[in-house]
């Protein structure tokens, strides 16, 4: 009589553990935030039929899954003049064409234009730069010092807020 009553317990138990239904979804929340590869004193070259297109170089690179974060970084562009447009920053985080530099940004574009700030949203494909920060812009040899910057490289366009304009003298 007790093996029958043991033998039921252990099928009942079974029964009632099988369709007991475990949540997962913890676990993979965990996940997401995980970077699928990790790169240590990163130099990538982007090189196409004719020459080379991009270079990166970073201190730390983690891609994700739909965005890529790089730390101390430099990235070179060749544009369309065949000059290099040169973008670099503590923090950079890339999602499609776009960049979003954080903390000592620098862009050199053609060696014309240098623009220094803290904070930048930079569209590689547009060559548009904008942010909501102070900044200083070297351009052929003069200055614009102000807020809120939107620059556009492609058709020389610069707009800003709060902004004064220092003309150099060329002697």
């Amino acid at each position: 009589m007790a093996i029958k009553i043991f033998i039921l317990s252990i099928i009942v138990i079974s029964v009632i553990l099988t369709n007991i239904k475990i949540d997962h979804k913890q676990q993979n929340d965990q996940y997401t935030h995980m970077p699928l590869l990790t790169f240590e004193n990163l130099k990538m070259y982007d090189i196409n039929s004719k020459h080379i297109q991009k270079i990166v170089q970073a201190r730390q690179a983690l891609n994700y899954k739909t965005m890529d974060e790089l730390y101390d970084a430099t990235i070179i562009i060749r544009n369309k003049h065949n000059q290099s447009d040169s973008i670099s920053a503590e923090y950079i985080v890339k999602t499609g064409n776009i960049y979003k530099l954080y903390q000592g940004v620098n862009i050199i574009q053609s060696q014309q234009a240098q623009l220094t700030t803290d904070f930048l949203v930079y569209d590689e494909l547009k060559r548009l730069s904008q942010n909501n920060t102070d900044f200083v812009l070297n351009y052929k040899n003069n200055e614009l010092i102000g807020k809120n910057i939107y620059f556009d490289a492609n058709n020389d366009i610069i707009k800003a807020n709060n902004a004064h304009f220092k003309i150099r003298d060329i002697k």
